[in-house]
């Protein structure tokens, strides 16, 4: 619980031991699953050294890198305004629609758009027709925010949104907090001793 992971977390690796390393990666293994602990620990990962958080994962450990301290921007380079009047009623019909759209976490629910949209270019391509350009993204206009969140509120409640067609912010304001961190990425396998 001492590590912010949201800041420090950038990829994760399901971890194997070698013959040779059978019975100390279980020991380490079984102490921390015992002590309830994760431990942290410098690997080696493509000639770079990396900061990495190890911790029990089902019947393996998970190791994740981690960015280092100075890789981390501070909140005080940031332009944040200091007096942003929110009220009440905002609030009240803010934290109801993060209620509504509350779910438990299922990563299956996502896709990569862009992944898709990438790897149809590269098979049109491949085939040799024509690929354009998507249409330019228009900016976002200024919107009445009590209109724009009773209007999700009612939708919410009457069921009309699908997960996947979610906005960003509202796709991460619905996930509940888990005991336990999962990686951002899939964890991909990796042997160790």
């Amino acid at each position: 619980n001492e590590v912010p992971l949201g800041l420090y977390i950038k990829s994760a690796y399901y971890l194997e031991p070698e013959d040779v390393g059978v019975k100390p990666f279980y020991l380490l293994k079984r102490a921390l699953e015992d002590t309830n602990k994760v431990a942290v620990a410098k690997i080696a990962l493509r000639d770079r050294e990396h900061l990495s958080l190890i911790q029990v994962e089902g019947n393996t450990l998970l190791c994740n890198t981690l960015n280092w301290p100075d890789e981390i921007r501070s909140t005080e380079e940031l332009n944040l305004p200091q007096n942003v009047k929110i009220s009440d009623k905002e609030v009240k019909m803010a934290t109801s629609l993060i209620d509504n759209l509350t779910d438990t976490f299922r990563p299956e629910r996502y896709t990569d758009d862009y992944k898709a949209a990438f790897q149809q270019i590269v098979d049109q391509k491949m085939k040799g027709l024509k690929v354009t350009a998507p249409a330019a993204v228009q900016e976002p206009r200024v919107m009445d925010l009590m209109a724009a969140l009773k209007a999700s509120v009612e939708a919410t409640k009457q069921g009309k949104k699908k997960p996947a067609e979610k906005p960003a912010a509202s796709r991460a304001a619905k996930v509940k907090v888990a005991a336990k961190t999962s990686a951002a990425r899939p964890a991909a396998r990796r042997r160790t001793a």
